[in-house]
């Protein structure tokens, strides 16, 4: 079958954000322009997206307002997010990435380069039954979150875990 090739949603505004995200295919690159970015509800990642700076001198800021202990970016099964040269800020309570809760019938990804992740209660907080292949934070400026990456929700003693790959270099 032909690939397609994969388009570039340029966006400046947050209902812009959400809805390319929405709208995009999968392997698509979200780029944000400069500019502060508020979101209230989780913005649902089910496909392969990239969402990065239009130019990584001048990071785009994500402010994430949402309600206490929902993520900015909720991963579903075979989501796979790649976060590239964006600072994402929470408001003490929320998380920056979490998977579904339930019904994670499917793996997902996160990749992280070049960011800075500020005012979380968890920057990655996994749940029962959510699995990833990989989780990658590189070159990433984590800091006044109350906790890191949260990947110890499988307590049954059956040899299950929530992630097979984690790498954090350089951050």
């Amino acid at each position: 079958p032909s690939q397609v090739a994969p388009k570039t949603h340029s966006v400046e505004t947050p209902e812009a954000l959400v809805e390319a995200i929405a709208n995009a295919e999968g392997g698509d690159i979200i780029e944000l322009n400069a500019g502060q970015y508020e979101i209230e509800s989780s913005i649902k990642i089910d496909k392969q997206l990239h969402v990065q700076a239009a130019d990584s001198l001048q990071k785009p800021s994500i402010s994430y307002i949402g309600a206490a202990t929902s993520p900015a970016f909720e991963m579903y099964p075979k989501g796979q997010l790649s976060l590239k040269s964006v600072i994402l800020k929470g408001s003490g309570q929320n998380y920056a990435f979490a998977p579904l809760k339930e019904k994670m019938s499917s793996l997902y990804n996160l990749e992280v380069e070049d960011c800075e992740i500020a005012d979380f209660d968890y920057v990655l907080k996994a749940y029962k039954h959510s699995f990833s292949e990989y989780i990658q934070f590189t070159s990433t400026l984590i800091k006044n979150c109350q906790n890191g990456l949260e990947l110890s929700s499988e307590t049954d003693d059956k040899g299950e875990y929530n992630a097979e790959n984690v790498f954090i270099h350089n951050c």
